[in-house]
């Protein structure tokens, strides 16, 4: 029976309302904190968690990573980018990961801080300490969580307490780093590392039960993978467009794919799905997308209904 059929286990995640609320510009809390978004019912959950469903090869639900968490609304790569995308219903939420002059590591895009916050400087040559003493821009006064650069061990906190996978962007070349945090912290089912073939295979040669997601090009590469990694779960694709060969190969090999759909988030915002209904169709396990608060309701009809919308309300972003 398709696991889309299973409604008897739903998971729900333990998220603080009144928070999320806030974070997302209602009227729980007093702060304005952003544009507000048109109500819209929760969403389904899956009756798998992401890891689950990765490591299940009979899983073949469709879910949504939200890229650099809710960071339409509230600071990229925030502990509150992290509890909006959960709120929103996102089962995975991307976060950018590197390391400090000190050897720790924090949540940051960009190799210098000076996009993002009211400092200067590249991560690699600051210490943590200096890092935490800056403040995210757009950040509230009145919420610590969107105004602090968190560490990879708040991230990975959060995410247990919340119930949401991390896919960790691993943007530096410390992986020991990365792996050691994940696996102190207890989180080894709520991450999934995005890094390239030898850092992963690295990574699996060290800690087995860590998931790991390698990027590949193309059917090519996902068999050099496989050669690398006879036990590979899920990669993630380099295309913005839908490779019919790659996507074949990886089911042939039950190997679950993820794939960002920026290109198709654009046209969302119009009103027009059809695109990411091309992705679903052809079988894409994890979207990664900019708009989380019209895709996840979106997926949420699919389980519900068995079909993916062709159009929506559509918000500019």
């Amino acid at each position: 029976m398709s696991q889309r059929c299973w409604r008897g286990k739903r998971r729900r995640r333990i998220v603080d309302a009144t928070l999320g609320a806030c974070l997302l510009g209602t009227a729980a809390c007093g702060a304005d904190v952003g544009p507000q978004e048109p109500e819209t019912p929760g969403p389904t959950p899956s009756p798998y968690t992401a890891a689950e469903c990765i490591r299940e090869v009979t899983c073949d639900e469709v879910m949504v990573a939200a890229h650099r968490g809710h960071h339409l609304h509230v600071p990229e790569n925030s502990l509150a980018s992290i509890r909006a995308a959960a709120v929103l219903g996102a089962e995975v939420v991307e976060v950018d990961v590197r390391h400090t002059v000190d050897e720790q590591l924090v949540l940051m895009h960009d190799t210098k801080v000076d996009r993002t916050t009211d400092g200067n400087g590249a991560v690699s040559s600051m210490t943590a300490e200096a890092i935490r003493g800056l403040s995210l821009l757009g950040g509230q006064e009145a919420d610590p969580e969107s105004r602090e650069v968190p560490t990879f061990t708040d991230a990975l906190e959060l995410a247990m307490t919340l119930g949401v996978m991390l896919y960790v962007d691993q943007k530096t070349d410390r992986g020991d780093l990365v792996r050691a945090a994940v696996v102190d912290a207890g989180a080894l089912e709520h991450v999934l590392v995005r890094t390239d073939l030898a850092s992963s295979v690295e990574h699996l040669a060290a800690e087995s039960r860590l998931i790991v997601m390698p990027n590949v090009s193309d059917a090519d590469e996902l068999a050099t993978a496989l050669s690398a990694i006879p036990e590979l779960l899920v990669v993630e694709t380099n295309s913005a467009a839908i490779d019919a060969d790659l996507y074949s190969a990886a089911r042939a090999r039950r190997v679950k794919i993820q794939q960002d759909v920026f290109v198709a988030d654009i046209a969302a915002t119009t009103g027009d799905y059809s695109a990411w209904k091309s992705y679903v169709d052809e079988g894409l396990f994890l979207l990664q997308t900019n708009v989380s608060h019209l895709l996840v309701p979106a997926v949420w009809t699919y389980r519900e209904t068995g079909s993916f919308p062709l159009d929506g309300p559509g918000t500019q972003l």
